[in-house]
């Protein structure tokens, strides 16, 4: 979110007087930046900056876009699967799920929004250690509640609580609660 917000201010001060270094500076913050739905919705139409995404990203928001085509057919829900289920990272698996459910959910695909809601929660919850899932949950939480899914949202805070009371490092579960707190407060401060 910090990060988001690094990139909207070098853009606002694109749109008053345009100038390469700092183009290139929002470039850079928004490369840094580890989901691409929020790096897709960063980008300007002006062009002023080039924001990438990865290959993944882009096919799984064309095959999403096409779902709300009027001779769509259900194999779009079994592409998007295929197109997940082959990333070997977890992480990014869970990741990329929960990027799913936000874009189905804005283009009101509700039953299928809902099926990669569960899938983001059952990928996450299989992470290990359990400090990694901690963060992991915690980073999707965020993501759905800058999208607006606050009761998601605070499920996967929950989820994510729990998972942290169960290390048993102490060093690492109070490093993970640091995190964690900080999250829980911005949740906290946003909710409407």
């Amino acid at each position: 979110m910090v990060k988001k917000s690094i990139v909207l201010q070098y853009l606002n001060l694109l749109t008053n007087h345009y100038n390469k270094q700092i183009a290139k500076k929002a470039n850079g913050a928004a490369e840094t930046i580890e989901y691409d739905l929020i790096r897709d919705k960063l980008r300007n139409p002006d062009g002023q900056i080039d924001i990438k995404c990865s290959p993944t990203y882009e096919k799984i928001r064309n095959l999403t876009n096409q779902m709300n085509a009027p001779e769509s057919n259900a194999g779009y829900r079994e592409g998007l699967e295929r197109t997940v289920r082959t990333i070997p990272d977890r992480i990014k698996r869970a990741r990329y799920y929960a990027t799913l459910y936000i874009l189905l959910m804005e283009q009101t695909h509700q039953k299928n929004a809902k099926h990669f809601m569960r899938a983001a929660m059952g990928e996450a919850m299989k992470v290990r250690p359990l400090s990694r899932r901690s963060m992991v949950l915690c980073d999707i939480a965020m993501l759905w509640h800058s999208a607006g899914h606050y009761d998601e949202a605070l499920t996967l805070i929950d989820d994510a609580v729990d998972a942290t009371t169960n290390i048993r490092q102490y060093e690492k579960r109070d490093a993970v609660v640091e995190r964690l707190s900080f999250a829980i407060k911005f949740l906290r401060d946003r909710y409407p």
